[in-house]
């Protein structure tokens, strides 16, 4: 449904985020997020609320992307909340 991005600039060298992200639908048991590069996933929260994630074993690309799975709600078509915090980093002079 909805998606915003904030990007604030950390140390030297170091980019802070958060994505924001709406989503809605039946049945939706979790959600694969695979954030840019070699990102570091800080903190994951559903509705405001911490949440565990772990990485996807078995996928072929340099860095697995995580599995966030999404407990149940009421209405099942309840729109959730996903927020992610990350980190990249890049070189100095880049």
């Amino acid at each position: 449904d909805q998606l915003q991005l904030t990007t604030v600039v950390g140390g030297p060298g170091e980019l802070q985020h958060q994505a924001e992200f709406v989503v809605r639908g039946v049945g939706i048991q979790g959600l694969l997020v695979q954030p840019p590069g070699e990102a570091e996933l800080w903190a994951t929260l559903i509705d405001g609320q911490p949440l565990e994630v772990r990485r996807e074993p078995g996928s072929s690309s340099e860095a697995p992307p995580y599995h966030i799975g999404l407990p149940e709600v009421e209405p099942p078509d309840r729109a959730r909340r996903v927020t992610l915090l990350y980190l990249t980093r890049r070189g100095l002079g880049s």
